[in-house]
């Protein structure tokens, strides 16, 4: 059986790498924005010869490919100084707030200003557990609700709902163009992975047309 000139392995083929491009959601799933979860479908290529042939030849050119690694603009020294630094265990080494500046700080001086941060009770509580199972099961009673009213998608849901969020990692970028006794931060929460990451993706992708719209 034939369609547009196609044949059926033809036709079965296409339905594989069409199901790879959605990232395994149907491909008529309307979203609001463009982010969708990574793929996580792996086809078996030995069951349709035109992929199999297809990634044995690309396999095959990068193989051929010839690559040439750059040369360092760093003397032996300088590259042993370096590797010091970074093996040593009693400084912290962190890029500046401003100005694009490398800091190099005592450990113990680098963890006193970070406690300092973490010590204004206005600002952060000391917690007695991790409320990252309960937050997560809030997350996805709003999801459900969103995606049965309509207002998300199969896959925005898919998206936003981290089944295995990992915990967000707290550190501090010193302040040294402040002229000041003791070191100033300004706190850095590095979310990549965690539970409202890629909700907070998907609400700056909802909220981008309206900011542009701003006098």
């Amino acid at each position: 059986m034939r369609k547009m000139g196609l044949t059926a392995d033809d036709i079965s083929t296409l339905r594989i790498l069409e199901d790879l491009q959605s990232g395994g959601e149907g491909v008529n799933d309307k979203s609001i924005g463009s982010y969708k979860k990574q793929s996580e479908f792996t086809p078996n290529i030995t069951a349709y010869s035109h992929i199999d042939a297809f990634v044995n030849l690309v396999t095959t050119k990068i193989e051929k490919i010839k690559t040439k690694n750059p040369a360092g603009n760093l003397n032996p020294d300088l590259i042993k100084a370096l590797d010091e630094l970074r093996s040593c265990d009693s400084i912290e080494i962190k890029p500046a707030d401003k100005g694009g500046n490398v800091v190099l700080m005592d450990k113990t001086d680098y963890k006193n200003m970070v406690l300092d941060l973490l010590m204004d009770k206005n600002s952060y509580e000391i917690l007695k557990r991790d409320p990252t199972l309960c937050y997560l099961d809030t997350l996805r009673v709003l999801l459900e609700e969103g995606k049965y009213e309509g207002i998300i998608s199969k896959q925005d849901f898919t998206f936003m709902y981290n089944q295995h969020p990992t915990i967000a990692t707290f550190y501090c970028l010193p302040k040294i163009q402040k002229q000041t006794k003791k070191m100033r931060a300004r706190p850095i929460v590095s979310g990549n992975g965690s539970l409202t990451e890629n909700v907070s993706k998907f609400v700056d992708l909802c909220l981008a047309p309206i900011v542009l719209t701003l006098p």
